[in-house]
């Protein structure tokens, strides 16, 4: 009998409610026909199904991911994008992106399916991804919908909707649902693992010492258990192997070598380290097997790795991250790994590369620098061709209208990193803003629900009195206190804002005071008349004194869950965008340029690149912006933001 045969018969006699024969273990669990059974978690202990798992897990955890915006033709990181920091830095507080991506691979390497939790915030928006493992995943499939039956180790089932639940899934036969990879290569993986129990057995009884022992009669039975005993004690393992073996009553030692059938066991797990390979499409040399690798094919093998191997899955990827992250009102944006580095070849190789791409202009010096993972230099940026390279059907090169070009689409990237600059400053005010925020909400939360107690909950009931002294409160008394609380941060933000821009057209003294005072007068008095603007028209709608009192109560409600976010959001950038076009206006500048953001919406996106004069408005006064995509907007508008939740920014035109 062979090794396969020998631990199959092992495995057959040593059956029981511990170990219990294969035919009761198929019952649940079927084995492979070595005998083995052969699992997602217990296929990791054979040395290539890990090395597989690893290499191509880890490749792809390595890769950076991105989510993109591309306008006009040109692709720029969308690092405003909320989804942004979720991929390329942490999916959740618990995980980093690497870690994520490895757990994702792993999981659809073994199982062919990967299920992520989405948590959703009350905006509607993914804060974090939660992996689960396949294993306890079920999906159904109900009038065109699926649904996914997670059951923990502890805790009832939950069940998921697919808006919850991010799934990625393998090669399969039905489109919805990933086949493991591990059951359709039962047999494979399970020859490796019997060839490695074969193994360790073999070399942990070293009482086999490579011979066969001789008696002349038959041994009693007494005798026989003595020295069965005897032996296993003295010579058993591999810490007593090569021991100096002691025989009695007429016993003969022969010297053999390994049997034939067990030589086959070598061959045998090479043999699987090639199927191993085949089975994930992994080039042998990454499994450590060198036996027909040579330096000149190994750097040929791994770019195979990366364009047969590890391009379909991050293919498989991508179009599911884009689907079920990406909302369609972004459909601008796009997740995308970054592979170049894993093609970069030898060094001569890529110096002709870039060069054949310099020339032809599709490659600046800064294009170059960056691949090779070196700082840009000033004046890199530019794109250049030889002056002989003319179209066909011209007989002299416009290069003087070229050079006009390709300057006007440097000054434009410069003062596009210059408006995200300033962008960055009120990103980072947004929290202080917000604490402000919060304040004066609570203050005036409170005042009207002590008004709506006192005029309208007491026994008199008087309704005029509430409407006069809402008037009076807001007129009055309110705005003073909203300028009170948050002129100092606003007034931090729009001074931060101003050397940022006062530094980029090259002036020193600009006084923000006076603008500034006018500014908060302003947006006191606006947010005070919209405040009472809103409780009258509620009482107005109300048909009687118990149904103003409903409608109050649920408007301060409302204050109370999303006003301050509204808030901040609003004046960021209403604070960055006056002051930065204030500031170009005393510079001198006559024209401006709308910038939208990284997360903007489609009428945004339509707006982007806009120039307008310096003193005229990107929408005037009776200039009206249809709904497209669940938004519109309306004039007069100078600056941002256009419409409430728009986060873009101004450049020089």
């Amino acid at each position: 009998m062979g090794f396969l045969s020998d631990i199959k018969e092992n495995r057959e006699k040593a059956s029981g409610i511990a170990n219990p024969a294969k035919w009761l273990v198929d019952m649940f669990n079927p084995n492979s026909t070595s005998g083995v059974t052969v699992t997602e978690e217990n296929a990791m202990q054979n040395s290539a199904v890990y090395a597989a798992v690893r290499v191509i897990s880890e490749t792809v955890a390595s890769l950076p991911l991105n989510v993109y915006r591309e306008k006009d033709g040109v692709k720029e990181k969308a690092k405003n994008n909320y989804l942004y920091s979720l991929l390329h830095n942490k999916p959740n507080n618990l995980m980093t992106s690497f870690t994520w991506r490895e757990t994702m691979m792993a999981h659809l390497l073994l199982w062919g399916n990967h299920y992520s939790q989405k948590e959703i915030d009350n905006s509607g928006k993914i804060v974090a991804l939660w992996p689960l493992l396949p294993s306890k995943m079920r999906v159904k499939k109900h009038n065109n919908k699926l649904y996914y039956n997670y059951y923990p180790d502890n805790g009832e089932k939950i069940t998921y909707s697919m808006r919850e639940i991010l799934h990625i899934s393998g090669l399969g036969f039905n489109g919805l649902k990933g086949k493991s990879v591990i059951k359709m290569a039962r047999e494979a993986v399970g020859l490796g693992l019997a060839a490695e129990e074969f193994g360790a057995r073999f070399f942990s009884q070293g009482a086999q010492p490579g011979g066969i022992i001789e008696y002349p009669g038959r041994m009693s039975d007494e005798a026989y258990k003595r020295y069965k005993k005897d032996v296993n004690k003295k010579y058993g393992g591999l810490g007593n192997s090569h021991k100096i073996m002691v025989l009695e009553e007429g016993l003969k030692y022969n010297q053999t070598g390994i049997p034939p059938d067990d030589a086959q066991f070598l061959e045998t797990r090479k043999f699987q380290i090639e199927e191993v390979a085949r089975i994930f499409r992994v080039p042998p040399h990454m499994l450590a097997d060198l036996e027909r690798a040579t330096f000149s094919n190994i750097e040929q093998q791994s770019i195979d790795f990366v364009v047969n191997t590890i391009r379909p899955w991050l293919v498989r990827i991508e179009q599911t991250l884009n689907d079920k992250l990406i909302s369609s009102k972004n459909n601008k944006n796009y997740i995308e790994f970054v592979v170049e580095g894993l093609l970069r070849g030898d060094s001569q190789a890529r110096a002709e590369y870039y060069n054949q791409m310099y020339q032809v202009g599709a490659m600046s010096p800064n294009d170059i620098r960056k691949k090779e993972n070196m700082n840009p230099i000033d004046g890199g940026d530019q794109y250049f061709v030889p002056l002989n390279f003319i179209p066909l059907e011209e007989d002299n090169p416009k290069t003087e209208t070229n050079n006009i070009r390709a300057v006007d689409k440097e000054k434009e990237i410069r003062a596009r990193r210059n408006a995200q600059k300033r962008v960055n400053i009120r990103e980072r005010y947004k929290r202080l803003i917000k604490k402000s925020a919060d304040n004066i909400v609570k203050r005036e939360i409170n005042k009207i629900q002590d008004l709506v107690n006192k005029e309208l909950k007491n026994t008199t009931r008087n309704e005029q009195n509430f409407r006069d002294k809402i008037i009076k409160f807001y007129d009055e008394k309110f705005p003073n206190e909203i300028k009170d609380e948050i002129k100092p941060v606003l007034n931090n933000l729009a001074k931060a804002v101003a050397d940022e821009a006062t530094e980029e057209v090259g002036i020193k003294d600009f006084d923000i005071n006076n603008f500034f005072a006018k500014y908060m007068d302003s947006m006191a008095k606006k947010h005070a008349g919209y405040s009472r603007g809103q409780l009258l028209a509620l009482m107005n709608e109300a048909d009687d004194i118990e149904q103003s009192v409903t409608l109050v109560e649920e408007r301060l409600e409302d204050w109370d869950k999303k006003r301050a976010d509204k808030i901040s959001q609003e004046q960021a950038v209403k604070v960055e965008g006056a002051i930065t076009r204030q500031v170009f206006n005393v510079a001198g500048i006559t024209k401006i340029m709308w910038v939208a953001g990284g997360d903007a919406c489609p009428i945004c996106q339509d707006m982007d690149g806009k120039v307008v004069g310096i003193e005229e408005n990107f929408l005037d006064q009776d200039e009206t912006i249809q709904e497209k995509g669940g938004y519109s907007a309306s004039g007069p508008k100078a600056h941002p933001p256009l419409h409430q939740g728009c986060d873009c920014g101004l450049a020089r035109g």
